[in-house]
């Protein structure tokens, strides 16, 4: 379900909401660096289960707009029941990276298979129809689109508060894949990995 975008307040009508379910206290953090004016509006790529770990769902009870992607099929249908009654919250079943199409996607064996992420076509064997869950370990292919495009379909603001890049070593990827010149978060939040090739 997709709603217009017009709809999310202004940052000095919200309410503070006290519940930080970040990892590290990431989104108190940038609350207190918002100025008033801040447009309300956050993007989570790689959203998960819409809770656990968010940077976005102390946000999102401040009353935000927010757009959650993720492509992993279990954790996507529990957050979007978990956010199926506010209309401020649109729900996207896909990958984002610096191209569209389809990729690999290989499930991780932590308790919450939080350490999924994409992988090179060469990397996977044992792949199973799109969209269907499998263990620990096992691939699955989902669909992969580019932030722009999905911001576009979105009719997202070009001035917007958040974007939270959780993609697992792909979070370069999935910047590759944003036309900055066209969207322009005030502030990005990604982790922080080491190279996976040589810089030459």
């Amino acid at each position: 379900m997709t709603t217009t975008a017009a709809t999310a307040p202004a940052a000095s009508e919200r309410a503070p909401v006290p519940t930080d379910y970040s990892q590290g206290g990431e989104s108190g953090d940038l609350a207190t660096l918002l100025p008033p004016d801040t447009p309300a509006f956050i993007v989570d790529v790689g959203a998960h289960d819409g809770i656990s770990w968010s940077n976005s769902a102390y946000f999102i009870q401040g009353g935000w707009r927010a757009l959650m992607l993720e492509p992993m099929p279990k954790a996507f249908a529990e957050m979007q029941g978990r956010y199926a009654g506010n209309p401020r919250v649109t729900c996207r079943n896909l990958a984002c990276a610096d191209r569209a199409g389809t990729m690999p996607f290989v499930l991780g064996d932590d308790h919450l298979a939080m350490l999924s992420a994409l992988a090179p076509e060469s990397d996977s064997e044992a792949e199973t129809e799109s969209g269907a869950e499998s263990g620990a370990g096992q691939t699955i292919r989902v669909t992969v689109e580019t932030l722009t495009r999905v911001l576009e379909g979105e009719g997202w603001p070009r001035d917007f508060a958040i974007l939270s890049v959780d993609a697992e070593t792909m979070d370069y990827e999935v910047l590759l894949g944003l036309d900055f010149a066209r969207f322009r978060p005030r502030f990005v939040v990604v982790e922080d990995y080491g190279p996976k090739r040589p810089f030459v």
